[in-house]
């Protein structure tokens, strides 16, 4: 999670309000899949959908968590940890 913070914030340059967020929803969401017994690293798009529908929220909050989430995983992409891209997928 502290690569995954220093990518955003450094890397993307979010400011450190909208890093606390996205950090705040990666969170949420690693403790949901963990919940599920199921890796982030393996979680595919219809998980996710899952995940953004047990939150009850709104478009526009939606919306926020599914950047939060395409951070997430363009990080993981980028450090060769995932194949895929699973958000992209996602009806924003």
């Amino acid at each position: 999670m502290e690569d995954y913070t220093e990518y955003i914030i450094f890397d993307l340059r979010l400011s450190l309000k909208t890093a606390e967020v996205y950090c705040q929803v990666i969170r949420d969401y690693l403790e949901f899949a963990k919940q599920r017994g199921i890796s982030a690293d393996e979680a595919d798009n219809l998980f996710i959908e899952e995940f953004l529908k047990a939150r009850e929220i709104d478009s526009r909050t939606k919306a926020k968590y599914c950047s939060a989430l395409s951070s997430y995983y363009d990080f993981k992409y980028k450090n060769g940890d995932i194949d895929s891209h699973p958000v992209a997928l996602i009806e924003k």
